[in-house]
């Protein structure tokens, strides 16, 4: 079942009621809750969190349906081809190139198989 695609996209905020989120997976779930806003306001990475203007709650603002955090992460130049075009962003001495890497992706367990996640990662 998919639902529509009205959802608003927000960076994590201290008004997001985060220890009510659950995607059903514990160390995902603990990391959201505790450690969540610690990454973002220390940007570290950034936080976004998906919210949906007519949440069961009744309370959309607060209540996030999904989030994802991700951060810029170096990679080492070995992970390219010899011909990829990244080459030329190596960051030298380091022989590495930076790149978007997703550190958690999670869906609240009752919108699970609706397409958020897609939606997320599209």
């Amino acid at each position: 079942m998919s639902e529509p695609r009205r959802y608003e996209f927000k960076p994590l905020s201290a008004s997001v009621a985060r220890e009510a989120f659950s995607c059903g997976d514990d160390e995902i779930d603990r990391w959201f809750r505790k450690k969540a806003l610690e990454f973002h306001d220390s940007c570290k990475g950034r936080v976004i969190t998906v919210h949906h203007p007519s949440s069961e709650d009744g309370q959309a603002a607060q209540h996030p349906v999904a989030f994802f955090a991700f951060a810029i992460a170096p990679q080492p130049e070995s992970h390219l081809d010899k011909s990829h075009r990244f080459r030329r962003y190596v960051v030298q001495p380091h022989r590495c190139f930076l790149s978007l890497e997703i550190q958690y992706i999670a869906v609240r367990a009752s919108r699970q198989n609706r397409n958020i996640g897609r939606l997320i990662m599209g």
